[in-house]
């Protein structure tokens, strides 16, 4: 009976080391990056700043103090088999880099071109502004400071955030969920050629300035349209009349400005 024992703990020995030997294997060849920023004063109202030059970026609003990063290439290197003795390690593929101001935390990414995927958390209460340049998609969860994104080649999916919002694609959609929205801050949301859909409380007082030159206008709810206003502007010699071009609509008391922009899409405008 002993010796059964001692033989089957080899073998629990023998499988854990094969799932150290394993994971060591992964972490040397699967490319991911994890960053911890620490801000130099924790009671301070930051805001995060990140420009991916390549690859989606997914932030989530958390209730801790520091901001944690992970970056995770998209297409994974392929592993060569190693040459007789000489065992080949992959070379770090991209490289992070962050500096922590007064009010400020900004993170940099050096991809050489590559895709690199990121997931970070922030504490709820940061403002951000955040980019990707190409390949990849922008969300916001949980965020109750102002917000700045901008994906010119990719979707922008915002939710349950209390705004202010400026979110701008050219190639994209844009989806905003407001789970509540603060007095008299504006926000601007512009997509040249996709959809817009923004969601809100329908008691939300706004005033909305709506253009859209190939798509529509779309609502449940109870929005009054503004009259159309002209712009009359005077020379010495002439004097010129212009209809304004965005649709002007009032929800509830009015009050906070949200402009939406965008050549060919819908702007769909709902309540949550």
């Amino acid at each position: 009976m002993k010796y059964c024992f001692n033989d089957k703990l080899m073998n629990i020995k023998t499988i854990i080391s094969l799932i150290i030997i394993l994971f060591s294997s992964v972490a040397l060849t699967a490319q991911e990056e994890e960053m911890i920023i620490e801000p130099l004063n924790k009671d301070a109202q930051y805001r995060f700043s990140f420009e991916n030059p390549k690859g989606s970026v997914n932030i989530t609003g958390y209730d801790g103090s520091v901001v944690i990063v992970q970056g995770k290439l998209r297409d994974q290197p392929v592993n060569r088999p190693d040459e007789g003795d000489l065992k080949i390690i992959q070379p770090y593929r991209f490289n992070l880099s962050a500096e922590a101001k007064e009010t400020e935390i900004l993170l940099k990414c050096e991809s050489f071109n590559r895709t690199v995927d990121f997931d970070i958390m922030v504490p709820r209460k940061y403002d951000l502004k955040v980019a990707s340049n190409d390949n990849g998609q922008v969300s916001v969860l949980r965020i109750d400071g102002e917000i700045d994104v901008r994906n010119p080649n990719g979707n922008i999916i915002i939710q349950n955030v209390t705004g202010p919002v400026v979110a701008s694609t050219i190639f994209g959609e844009a989806r905003i969920m407001f789970s509540s929205l603060p007095a008299h801050k504006p926000s601007m949301i512009t997509s040249y050629n996709g959809n817009i859909e923004i969601l809100l409380p329908e008691e939300s007082d706004i005033d909305f300035a709506v253009k859209t030159a190939r798509g529509e206008l779309i609502t449940d709810l109870d929005l009054k349209m503004q009259k159309r206003e002209t712009a009359v502007v005077s020379t010495a010699d002439a004097r010129t009349y212009r209809q304004e071009e965005a649709v002007k609509a009032r929800l509830n008391k009015g009050g906070t400005e949200f402009i939406l922009n965008s050549y060919y899409g819908n702007i769909s405008i709902k309540s949550k």
